[in-house]
């Protein structure tokens, strides 16, 4: 191998190592919220009962690893930073996500798939260029914002399916003014803004709108992820 081409190798490790430790901090974090939702959501009344407890144990924890995360941030050393950036993010996501479950277990199915979501952004940001990676995360929020309204009429899921579609919007409007680097904003990601935003705004009409929204933007999501898979070979 050439010095050149070890260059690139060890450029592109350094990339890919840090997306691999977030996506197996957000498979532990949806571990954790699996063994909630066993015990806790859908457990016997005892385990509800002894995991209320827990839970408001592990809100406290949380909120400790956080202020410690926070505190190392600044005043570590810049080798153990991203150490103290996972506790800094670990601590938020177990209270935040715990406190939200004590608040109502409802919300317990819009945690559990914006975790996996989540990870499959991840994911497309270290495969693809920043413009189709834009482009695949925009249907991929789209298209969770859509699931969720399928699954519940709450107005908090509206109003978060209103901010996920000025997100779009903003994203575009951005792209096109030239203020994101390395996004050009060709059709293709236009495109997806259009189809994501309108989705969006159905899935808030009705149940039935929702459902068809899901389809649609699974499969322009898929269609999409297969062209640019193809284009990039």
């Amino acid at each position: 191998m050439s010095k050149k081409s070890e260059k690139k190798a060890v450029k592109y490790d350094g990339p890919m190592t840090h997306g691999m430790k977030f996506f197996l901090a957000g498979c532990v974090a949806q571990l954790y919220l699996l063994i909630v939702n066993r015990f806790y959501v859908y457990g016997t009344t005892d385990q509800i009962l002894a995991w209320y407890g827990y839970l408001k144990v592990l809100v406290g924890a949380g909120l400790a690893a956080a202020v410690a995360g926070a505190v190392m941030v600044f005043t570590a050393k810049k080798q153990k930073r991203e150490k103290a950036w996972y506790v800094l993010g670990g601590g938020v996501f177990m209270a935040v996500a715990t406190a939200l479950v004590l608040w109502n277990m409802e919300v317990m199915p819009l945690l559990t798939t914006a975790v996996p979501a989540v990870l499959v952004i991840d994911v497309l940001w270290w495969l693809f260029d920043r413009e189709s990676a834009l482009s695949l995360t925009v249907l991929s929020l789209a298209m969770l914002a859509a699931w969720v309204n399928r699954r519940t009429d709450a107005m908090a899921v509206k109003a978060l399916t209103v901010a996920v579609t000025g997100a779009i919007g903003a994203a575009a409007v951005l792209v096109k003014q030239g203020k994101v680097k390395k996004v050009a904003g060709g059709g293709l990601f236009y495109a997806a803004c259009g189809i994501a935003a309108v989705c969006a705004v159905a899935a808030m009409v009705s149940g039935v709108m929702a459902y068809y929204a899901v389809w649609a933007l699974a499969a322009a999501l898929f269609c999409m992820a297969v062209y640019l898979t193809v284009k990039q070979l």
